[in-house]
């Protein structure tokens, strides 16, 4: 059973109404027109890929030759994807856009689904005949019933065949009026296209064709839904499929995007989880080895993802199937589809997903005796949960069951040979799996009655140290909060898989405040109230974290290591604020001086967030001019979440500094420039506070040549040899992620509290923790030297400033300042 909305239905089914639409006639055919011509040609600077494209222009005689028959015709040319993109204009020019389109499907329905393809036919090509050798798709390109294709938009920009690509996607659509859904992407929406490979194809391929095809693809475009929702017939929750980053939504149960800024997807095989994993859990996925993908990030596969709808979604799977070269295509892993649990490892199962191949037989039997004592307390939940709920006897949960005996064995000391530890990860990896999934369906059946269960009071309340974290998952200072998050997250899995904080499991709650201060107000209001910890851990921003300081001043919480330099936290008085990070003022400050001796630069623009962030920063830069002659500034101030900058560039063209200045976030900064252009910025000193240094930034402005001197509050997270920074690459190896600035600098301010924890005698509290960081002198942690200065509330004495040519120099702050806050 599938049910669209209408306005989608009709543009899916008009796709097969029309009768001789041409495409490519069958996968035969498509395959041997994909071996006929080179997967990664050469393309020139000056003319693209005109010349590959001559080559394949036929001659007048070989037309001939295949027109009486004495030479075999082409299984394909631009003219057929000329046909079929006006036929499908000529349909859909009938029909209505519909941003969103929902499926309902049954159980054991499946959905196969492509990242962005970005014009890869070849790769697109081997992975529809694998899916034709698993019999979900017959050589006339019509699908299985009960399976549903599915492409994640970004299809068609970045390889010499888009116009293949996007024939082929339309033929797909032709042979399933129903199940093919093709979502727009980055690459698909607001013309964006234009500027892509397509429309250079076009010109090259169809010269003639290109002012009417450019009016086609661009009606055909705007029809494309921009999001799916998938339903299972019966049953409470949703997946949402889409290319664009969302925030959560009420019944979503999990989200499957696209490629768009995947972090570290060369280190996998095309499907990832984000880190750290909650609900909604998001799932991307990486489907082709385009040129650039090869180049920049070493990533060679073909890979699709293929979801399995059972009777209700937690116990629904979704697998990952991946090949690299001429090798097969192979089950890589399938997992819980909600959470991300480990159910079968393939052969090729990568070292990213769940560290636990990757570890030592040592830390391998410390993760099976962490997961078993979180098994133990999900038992014991489940009985206590069950007891609430009156449920009929068709919804009852096996909230007991019974230990596999290889974890019996290891649970009364015995030692196992290597083969019985992988079984034994195995088995308990599935009944952890069985556990948490029976734990999600009690809870989404007592939602669907309207029973509302009672907080958890037996082993999770007991055994667990519960820290919170409100932080910008979404918004424009996402580039800080996500890798804050993913560090964090880290060393939470280190420390539970090492033995927990005194025995206990450690456990952050991370929250979504999108950069607005009401929003992380809220959010710290609900760690008090409703997840009972006063622990608020790395919370990112100086505003956000500023709407709370009446609580900090009323000593209800206790702010550890706020991603934060503001003076405001740094107050004496303010006991209930420990910090680990250079303030601000000595960012701005310690930065200009470097640049004003170093390049001897005089006139200066400082453009700055107004807020405690920004002025912050701006205060220190300002005191660093004071005693310098010669020296002047222009301030151009802008505010949080602002999207145009053009009127900030015009006041800084107008100054025509030397050096300019970037105390803001990493989003403003590439606005700017954007908005500057990059030939205003040669010859320029730029220089930028640590905020700016996201990867998502540095990546932009490196491909766009810019080089920036970059404040740092941590060493570099790839070279340094201080022990803190070689445990967290160690831990980073075992999840598959890349080193980043912000990661470490969560990584170590969670090691630093989980430490004290362990130092303090239990119970935990508040006044012990300030106590046991109030002491610290010349404090010996992991290669770091800290000593507590009660003039800033820090622990911090060093920062870093990265030049120009990657050269790290570690810079002393000086100690506490006592200016006023900003």
């Amino acid at each position: 059973m599938k049910t669209f909305a209408p306005l989608a239905m009709t543009l899916l089914m008009s796709l097969g109404m029309s009768k001789g639409i041409v495409g490519f006639i069958s996968l035969d055919e498509q395959q041997r027109y994909a071996s006929s011509v080179p997967e990664f040609p050469q393309e020139s600077p000056d003319s693209g890929y005109q010349k590959l494209y001559a080559s394949l222009t036929p001659s007048w005689l070989h037309r001939t030759l295949s027109q009486i028959g004495l030479r075999k015709k082409s299984a394909w040319k631009p003219s057929d994807a000329n046909l079929i993109i006006s036929s499908t204009y000529e349909l859909l020019t009938k029909t209505s856009s519909h941003s969103k389109v929902t499926l309902t499907l049954l159980p054991d329905s499946e959905c196969i689904v492509f990242g962005g393809i970005r014009g890869a036919f070849h790769s697109l090509t081997r992975a529809l005949h694998d899916l034709q050798k698993r019999g979900i798709i017959d050589n006339t390109y019509k699908l299985k019933r009960d399976v549903y294709l599915i492409f994640l938009g970004d299809t068609l920009d970045l390889s010499a065949y888009a116009l293949e690509t996007l024939s082929l996607i339309l033929t797909l659509q032709k042979a399933n009026t129903q199940q093919v859904v093709f979502l727009t992407g980055h690459v698909e929406s607001n013309q964006t296209w234009h500027s892509s490979g397509l429309h250079k194809e076009l010109i090259l391929r169809l010269p003639n064709e290109v002012a009417e095809l450019t009016k086609k693809i661009d009606t055909i475009f705007a029809k494309l839904p921009r999001e799916l929702i998938v339903r299972l017939k019966g049953t409470s929750g949703s997946l949402l499929f889409s290319a664009f980053t969302k925030e959560n939504e009420p019944g979503v149960s999990a989200i499957i995007t696209s490629d768009e800024k995947a972090p570290s997807y060369h280190e996998g095989q095309g499907l990832y989880k984000k880190v750290p994993h909650e609900e909604p859990i998001t799932w991307q996925v990486v489907s082709s080895p385009i040129r650039e993908y090869r180049m920049k990030h070493r990533f060679f596969y073909d890979a699709y993802a293929r979801i399995r709808l059972s009777t209700t979604l937690t116990e629904s799977t979704i697998s990952l199937y991946a090949s690299k070269g001429t090798v097969p295509f192979t089950l890589s892993a399938t997992y819980n589809l909600l959470t991300g649990t480990v159910l079968t490892r393939g052969r090729a199962f990568p070292s990213m997903h769940h560290d636990t191949n990757t570890l030592s037989a040592e830390e391998r039997a410390l993760h099976i005796s962490t997961l078993k004592e979180l098994t133990d307390n999900l038992q014991n939940d489940l009985a206590s949960l069950t007891a609430q709920v009156d449920l009929p006897q068709s919804d009852s949960v096996a909230h007991t069951i019974e230990l596999p005996p290889l974890i019996k064995k290891l649970a009364e000391g015995a030692s196992l040979t290597p083969q019985e530890t992988d079984e034994a990860l195995s088995d308990i990896e599935f009944l952890y799996n069985t556990l948490s999934t029976e734990m999600i369906h009690l809870r989404s059946l007592a939602q669907k009655n309207g029973l509302k269960l009672a907080p958890l009071t037996t082993s999770d309340a007991k055994n667990t140290i519960t820290l919170g974290s409100s932080l910008d998952l979404t918004k424009s200072a996402k580039g800080l909060g996500v890798p804050f998050k993913t560090g964090m997250s880290l060393k939470v899995h280190e420390q539970n898989r090492a033995g927990g904080i005194h025995g206990k499991r450690a456990h952050i709650i991370f929250l979504d405040d999108a950069y607005r201060p009401a929003l992380a107000e809220k959010n710290i209001e609900t760690f008090l109230s409703v997840d009972h910890t006063p622990f608020i851990l790395a919370p990112v921003g100086s505003p956000t974290l500023a709407a709370s300081l009446d609580l900090i001043e009323q000593k209800k919480i206790l702010v550890l290591f706020p991603q934060s330099g503001s003076l405001l936290f740094r107050k004496p008085l303010l006991t209930h604020v420990i910090n680990f990070r250079a303030s601000f003022h000595d960012e701005g400050r310690l930065l200009t001086e470097f640049v004003i001796d170093k390049y001897r630069s005089k006139k200066f623009v400082f453009f700055y967030q107004d807020d405690e962030f920004g002025t912050g920063v701006l205060e220190g830069a300002k005191d660093a001019l004071k005693n310098m002659k010669n020296t002047q500034a222009t301030e151009v101030g802008y505010q949080a979440n602002t999207t145009s900058f053009e009127s900030s560039a015009t006041k800084i063209k107008e100054a025509n500094p030397d050096a300019i200045g970037f105390f803001a976030t990493g989003p403003a900064v590439l606005q700017l420039i954007r908005d500057l252009g990059v030939e205003f910025l040669a010859n320029k000193i730029l220089f930028a506070v640590s905020s700016v240094g996201d990867a998502v930034t540095k990546k932009v402005l490196q491909e766009r040549g810019i080089s920036l001197i970059m404040g740092q509050v941590v060493p570099d997270p790839r070279t340094s040899t201080l022990p803190i920074v070689v445990e967290y690459r160690k831990e980073l190896a075992t999840q598959g992620l890349k080193e980043d600035v912000f990661a470490l600098e969560a990584y170590i301010n969670t090691s630093l509290t989980f430490n004290a924890m362990n130092s303090i005698s239990e119970p935990i509290t508040m006044s012990k923790l300030i106590e046991h960081f109030e002491k610290m002198k010349q404090y010996e942690y992991k290669g770091l030297t800290l000593t507590f200065d009660p003039k800033s509330r820090s622990l911090g004495q060093n920062m870093w400033i990265i030049n120009k040519n990657g050269t790290a120099h570690e810079i002393k702050t000086g100690g506490s300042h006592e200016k006023g806050t900003p």
